[in-house]
Parts: C-alpha cells; structure tokens; sequence
C-alpha cells in the first residue's frame, strides 16, 4: 500500500467520522501494512528513500487531503508524522537496538522466575495451556453459527427462486422490462439476507474478546505469589498475547464479512436468470455451488484463527524459559504500539471534530 493509499483512508475516517464502516483497527492495519511494508522492500529501495522524503510526502498528502476537514487543524499531522518517523527508524537503523532490549528483558525476567519453585511456575503455565481449552470452542461455535446462518439463508434463497419462476411462466408478457421486478425482488432478497448474515458476526467476536479478557484476569490472579516486579514484566507478555489474540478475532471477523459480500457479489447475478426463463435446476446449482464454496472458506479462516490462538499461547509459554528474540517478536512488539497510538491519534481527533461540530451556546439558544 502506498503512502497516499494509507492516509486516503485517514482522510475517509475523518470524513465521515463515528459512521464510517472503517474502524480505527482498519486505519491502523492500513497504516501498520504500510511500515511493513516499507521495511521488507530491499535495501536499495531504503538507500532511495531519506527520510526528509518521507516527511515531506506525508506533509504535502496530510495538507491536501484534510486541509478542509475539521479533523485537520494541524493537530493530526503534527502527531503522526513524528510517529511514523520514530516507527521507520525503529524498523530500520535502530532494528537490532530494539531486538537487544527485548531480548534482555525476557532473559531478565527467566533469571527471576527461575528464582521460585517449580509448581508456582508451573501455574501460570497451566493457566496459558488451559488457553486453547477455553477459546477454541468458541471459535468452532463462531463457525457453526455462520455455516447456520448462511445455511438458513440458502434455504430461503432455493424455494423463492422456485416460486418467482413459476410466477414468470404464467406471466403473459414475457418483456425483460416486466420480468425487472421478479429479478429485483431476489436481489433484495439476496441483500437482506446477506446484511443479516453479517450483523450476527459481531456478538460472536464480542464473546471471543471476552473470553480473552477473563483468561488475562485469570493469568493476572494467579501472578500474585510474584513480586511486583515480575508481576508487571509477566503482565507485559500477558497483554501482548491477548493483542495479537484479539486482532486475530477482528481479522477472522473481516474475513467473513468480506466473504458475506463476495458471496452477495456471486449470488446478485442469478436474479438476472429469472428474466432469461433459463432451467431452475441450472440456477439451483450455481447457488449451492458458491454457499459451499463460502463454507469451506469459513472453515479455513476458523481453522487459521485457531492455529494463530494456539501459537500465541505458545509463545507465552515460551518465553517464559529461555528464549530467543527474533524478528517477528519485534514486529509485534512494535505492532501493538502502533494500534495504540493510532487508536489515541483517532480518537483525539473525533473529539475535536465532535467539539467543533457542536452549535455554539448562543446559536442553541
């Protein structure tokens, strides 16, 4: 994604504000893409871009884009732009900086662990272990409610298709002007549908973060026979874990919603058929063909979550002991600070917008 691509998106959030369908997760996934991005490309690319260019194409896009929005007022260039070139540093010249810090945190925080007998080590492991017992469920229950939902729908979808059909054969003007109406009534059927399907996803991922939160309260109880100390570097670790967990969730989240609309996107063309008069069988067919096709996709993107799940969990555990820092520990060390910030910078800049949008005293009286 492009420089521009990412503060477009910005500029999309600070249009439409609170109403937008882009969250400030997305921004900052837009955002976080874009470091990464930025930090795989090749070394010659990085010798081709000073970071005086940097600041000054988010200067000259930031102006031009959001010089007429309220969000503006010099507030959100000011904080980002700083950010993302303390971010870029980070990534870049001061890498294995960054790697050593992390890296002796956690062997500092081994040596101190290792200081206590073996079975108060051995509760919080039991804790994080008892993770994939707890969460996993909920995923397949995630899953099971969508195949349900989608499935309800097909079950709609099928005997409507039929009945319009029928209604078509006895129809004596046979116009496709005057079959338009058959055609967009299963379109709508199709969009309703769809919107439902998307609508019962959130209480679902709402009860995966709150499984996360009550296991990080449990992990945080069972740290008290460590000093504190130990307790805020345990908590560190705890809370990165439930990060990248959560942000699994939101993405698994947006990966059925986007494959709702694909789906939406396939279906919509078979109301065209209706005008055609065309063998139902042949329509029925394509139909079920694109909800299995949306169901092993589910499948897979409940299958990744899980896998993502067991892996954090994992890591946890690991670090724990003797452990290695590599890379991708400081990526997602960084990544988080990066949804934090970006989350801060946001959500002062909607406050801003709201207070400006407010009618003066004398204008409400």
């Amino acid at each position: 994604m492009s420089l521009k691509g990412v503060f477009l998106i910005l500029a999309i959030c600070a249009f439409t504000g609170a109403k937008a369908d882009l969250s400030t997760d997305r921004v900052a996934d837009a955002f976080w893409n874009y470091i990464t991005q930025l930090v795989t490309n090749t070394q010659q690319t990085f010798e081709k871009i000073q970071q005086s260019e940097i600041n000054q194409q988010l200067n000259v896009f930031i102006q031009e884009k959001l010089k007429d929005v309220h969000l503006y007022a010099g507030n959100l260039q000011e904080k980002i732009i700083p950010f993302t070139t303390q971010l870029h540093a980070q990534l870049t010249q001061d890498s294995d900086k960054l790697r050593e810090q992390i890296q002796a945190e956690l062997d500092q925080l081994y040596q101190k662990l290792s200081q206590y007998p073996d079975g108060v080590h051995k509760q919080i492991t039991i804790k994080i272990e008892d993770i994939k017992n707890k969460l996993t469920p909920v995923a397949e229950e995630f899953r099971n409610q969508v195949s349900q939902n989608t499935e309800e729908l097909r079950e709609q979808l099928i005997p409507r298709f039929q009945e319009l059909q029928a209604k078509i054969r006895e129809t004596v003007d046979n116009t496709k002007q005057a079959l338009a109406p058959y055609a967009d009534e299963f379109k709508e059927k199709i969009t309703k549908g769809t919107e439902q399907v998307k609508e019962k996803l959130a209480p679902y991922t709402d009860k995966i973060n709150t499984q996360i939160d009550q296991i990080v309260l449990e992990l945080r109880n069972s740290l008290s026979p460590y000093t504190q100390d130990v307790q805020e570097k345990l908590n560190q670790q705890i809370e990165l874990m439930a990060f990248h967990m959560k942000k699994s969730a939101e993405e698994l989240h947006q990966q059925i919603s986007d494959k709702v609309e694909t789906l939406k996107r396939d279906l919509t063309p078979l109301a065209e058929e209706l005008k055609e008069k065309v063998n139902s069988n042949d329509v029925i067919k394509q139909l079920n063909q694109k909800f299995e096709e949306f169901s092993q996709n589910v499948s897979l993107y409940e299958q990744s979550f899980k896998t993502l799940l067991i892996q954090q969990a994992e890591k946890m555990k690991q670090k724990l002991g003797p452990y290695n820092v590599n890379i991708q520990d400081e990526l997602e060390f960084l990544e988080k600070d990066v949804y934090v910030k970006i989350r801060s910078f946001l959500n002062a800049a909607f406050q801003i917008e709201n207070q400006e949008q407010l009618p003066a005293p004398d204008a409400a009286a």
